[in-house]
């Protein structure tokens, strides 16, 4: 199938939450969506989050062009994994694949990476500050929750609340990815910027579709081999003063 791979959820966990009716009305629909021409209809998205708004826009774009108008929500952290496991979306926009072991529903995700991404964990200049003050972190990231295991922190519900807490001294240090740093250090949007620390993540991010709707991931598969859009989101190590900008 073109090199794509048709996963089952690693945990197999019976989602109580969903009843008959609506398994039934999934079953159904999965047949119908095995047409090549049957498009996703809705797609999920971690909200205030730059690489979501930023993907967002290229990917309903993609879909636009494919022929697939798709609409895409917002939701908090792990809220995008809950509303793809209980059927509620179609797909999510991107994720790191450590999230993979909490789908409890078939999936398929792009053949290849969106792109590559690099996580930090960000130190306030002044060392008496970072060495005293807990870390932030964002709750329902995983790779933050993950890090955090056995570590003094502070959580917060949205990024603006964590870089908020940052800038109020509430807070010695933070995480972050290295995309959505550097568009808020080039704005002049952070006091004070940051020191770069120890790298948590460097991982792919790839979308994902419920295993129904593997025909159409075969074309959205081959039309990023073309075209590859999201090459200009992968920022070197050494590109933290580079300007990005949310319109390419």
């Amino acid at each position: 199938m073109d090199g794509l791979r048709v996963y089952k959820p690693l945990k197999r966990l019976r989602v109580i939450l969903l009843s008959v009716f609506v398994l039934s009305v999934w079953s159904s629909g999965s047949v119908r969506a095995q047409d090549a021409g049957v498009c996703p209809k809705t797609l999920a998205a971690i909200s205030e989050n730059y690489l979501s708004l930023t993907s967002k826009k290229i990917l309903s774009a993609i879909y636009e062009s494919l022929g697939c108008p798709v609409e895409v929500l917002d939701y908090p952290g792990r809220r995008g994994v809950f509303s793809f496991n209980s059927l509620q979306v179609d797909g999510e926009i991107l994720r790191f694949e450590v999230v993979e072991s909490l789908y409890t529903r078939r999936f398929v995700r792009s053949s290849r990476p969106l792109f590559f991404e690099n996580g930090h964990l960000w130190l306030h200049p002044d060392v008496s500050l970072r060495e005293t003050l807990p870390i932030g972190y964002l709750f329902g990231i995983v790779w933050h929750e993950n890090y955090m295991k056995g570590r003094r922190g502070k959580v917060y519900n949205s990024s603006d609340d964590l870089l908020n807490a940052y800038q109020n001294g509430e807070i010695g240090s933070f995480l972050y990815t290295d995309f959505a740093m550097n568009i808020r250090v080039t704005a002049g949007k952070i006091q004070p910027v940051p020191e770069k620390g120890g790298r948590i993540i460097h991982a792919p991010f790839y979308h994902y579709l419920g295993a129904e709707f593997t025909p159409f991931m075969i074309r959205l598969s081959r039309y990023l081999d073309e075209h590859e859009p999201f090459s200009f989101m992968e920022i070197p190590e050494s590109g933290s003063k580079q300007v990005i900008t949310l319109t390419q």
